[in-house]
């Protein structure tokens, strides 16, 4: 029985595997997943664009993998184009549902160039891993 303040909890009404965990990282990140339940993934970035010129162009892949098979899990890729400056929050998610008991998962990032003076950086960006805690 646990305690807390006046609320009492029987802790063996909790199934095993029950409690959701985060694991988190900037280019990658270790889940101990001992269940070997399906892993939710979720990458963000802030990207900002920066064109000279109506002519100029720039872009990005983002590029997540499984570390064990080396195996892409998740690839989009994103361009701008004309002339100032453009900023973009990128966030995206999927599940792993080939996920084995430990995994690593690394978040790249290719392509960052541009054209006639379009340039393409990259900061803040967050690997995160939802999954099952014994």
């Amino acid at each position: 029985m646990a305690k807390i303040g006046n609320l009492e909890i029987d802790t063996g009404k909790f199934a095993n595997y029950a409690v959701n965990a985060v694991a988190t990282g900037t280019t990658s990140v270790g889940v101990p997943n001992v269940g070997g339940f399906p892993i939710r993934v979720q990458a963000t970035a802030k990207v900002v664009y920066t064109g000279s010129g109506s002519n100029s162009s720039g872009g990005t892949t983002v590029t997540i993998r499984r570390s064990r098979d080396n195996a892409i899990l998740w690839q989009r890729g994103y361009s701008w184009s004309g002339g100032g400056t453009k900023t973009a929050y990128l966030s995206d998610m999927f599940y792993d549902k080939d996920a084995t008991t430990s995994e690593t998962y690394t978040y790249a990032f290719s392509g960052t160039g541009g054209d006639l003076g379009g340039s393409v950086s990259i900061s803040n960006q967050k690997l995160l891993a939802l999954y099952v805690k014994k």
